[in-house]
């Protein structure tokens, strides 16, 4: 089933989606990552998050971390604020922008060069891999897996 191939693909980017492979996609993709951010490169999050109001708001159904660790979103954190030329002591957590349009583009584009898959096949599979069983508190949902 999906399900149980998304479940699959999830532990196998937590076994292999190093610090240095994170970092080599990072900066394989670091050209298409600035022109997303100068808005020369399509992307709906920008376009929305340009938008504003209610368009800007409705991005925060399509901030993504799943099916990423949080050492991965640590990792991703950093490189976005080395490309965006923010200081260290720069606060990334409240970061509208960031959190709402340059991470997500960037695991979405972690996710289609590590699995070979297009953008739309990508973020579908994303949005459909289960949380692991320890990371939700509904021992009846069917949208995580038992960790068998």
């Amino acid at each position: 089933s999906r399900f149980k191939e998304n479940a699959k693909r999830r532990d196998i980017i937590e076994a292999e989606l190093t610090e240095s492979v994170l970092i080599e996609l990072f900066h394989r993709n670091k050209d298409y990552f600035e022109k997303i951010d100068s808005g020369e490169e399509y992307s709906a999050r920008f376009e929305a998050f340009e938008k504003g109001g209610l368009a800007r708001q409705a991005l925060r159904h399509m901030m993504i971390t799943h099916p990423f660790t949080d050492k991965h979103l640590l990792w991703t954190l950093n490189e976005l604020r080395n490309m965006l030329g923010f200081g260290d002591k720069e606060e990334l957590s409240n970061n509208e922008y960031i959190w709402k349009v340059l991470l997500p583009e960037c695991f979405i584009k972690f996710y289609m060069d590590f699995f070979n898959v297009e953008k739309e096949e990508a973020e579908t599979r994303m949005d459909e891999t289960p949380l692991h069983a320890s990371e939700t508190s509904d021992t009846e949902s069917e949208t995580y897996d038992t960790d068998e």
